[in-house]
């Protein structure tokens, strides 16, 4: 990329109460408290890029190609979030219809956590995600099931071995090197991300829409106020322009 715009677009939340956790005092006896608030200042925001500097023999190459304004493929990835409002309350199932998107957008992997009561409450911590017992979650792609197995998952015995090897082996398969866990067993559990890979469907069948639904079920029913969020991973290619600086999206 070269002699280019770069436009980023920040979205801030109505308040900060999911950024923050603020831990109340105790009152004493006949003492009268007044509640705790807070919030987050930014003062500044910092975008550190890499630059790569070619040598002269490529320098001039790739000159060329941009004088003759000879296409450039950028292959990407890109992260799209969803949040379902409210799971049925004391409900064992739920099955969410997450988006229809175009066949080019089908997702690589898809991410699912969950959280209670803790959307606009800083007195929660947003950086837990509750596993509200959940015995099986599958992805199904226009009434494909991935995995094809249901998962017999007992967080209530810590058994859930097959979705925290889902969560380890991701960082591999999305990043190509093998890194070390953030979460080790235990802490996954107060922490769950479930994490489903779809990058080796059948692809013989083409449709021009793919419908993406969760099929969520849990063991004791579904706390109330608990809130499911969804990121789908996929990829896609840009077509960049240099001398008229066009970008367009191409798969």
């Amino acid at each position: 990329m070269t002699i280019c715009r770069q436009l980023l677009r920040y979205v801030r939340a109505r308040n900060d109460d999911n950024a923050m956790k603020i831990v109340q005092k105790k009152p004493i006896a006949g003492e009268t408290v007044v509640p705790t608030t807070g919030r987050i200042t930014i003062s500044s925001l910092q975008l550190k890029v890499k630059h790569v500097y070619p040598n002269d023999v490529l320098k001039l190459t790739l000159l060329e190609s941009i004088k003759s304004d000879r296409p450039i493929l950028i292959p990407s990835r890109r992260w799209e979030s969803f949040e379902l409002p409210s799971l049925t309350e004391n409900s064992t199932k739920e099955v969410w219809n997450v988006k229809t998107t175009a066949a080019v957008d089908c997702p690589r992997f898809v991410i699912c956590c969950f959280q209670t009561n803790k959307k606009y409450n800083s007195e929660a911590d947003p950086n837990f995600f509750d596993n509200i017992d959940i015995s099986n979650i599958r992805l199904l792609l226009n009434g494909e099931y991935y995995p094809q197995e249901q998962s017999r998952l007992k967080f209530g015995e810590n058994d859930y071995a097959e979705t925290y090897i889902n969560y380890v082996k991701f960082m591999e398969m999305y990043s190509g090197h093998r890194k070390i866990a953030a979460l080790d067993y235990a802490q996954y559990k107060d922490r769950a991300l479930f994490v489903i890979d779809c990058s080796r469907r059948d692809e013989t069948f083409k449709s021009s829409m793919v419908d993406i639904k969760l099929e969520i079920e849990s063991r004791t029913g579904f706390p109330p106020k608990t809130r499911a969020h969804c990121i789908i991973v996929h990829d896609y290619v840009l077509e960049y322009l240099p001398l008229s600086e066009s970008v367009r999206k191409i798969a």
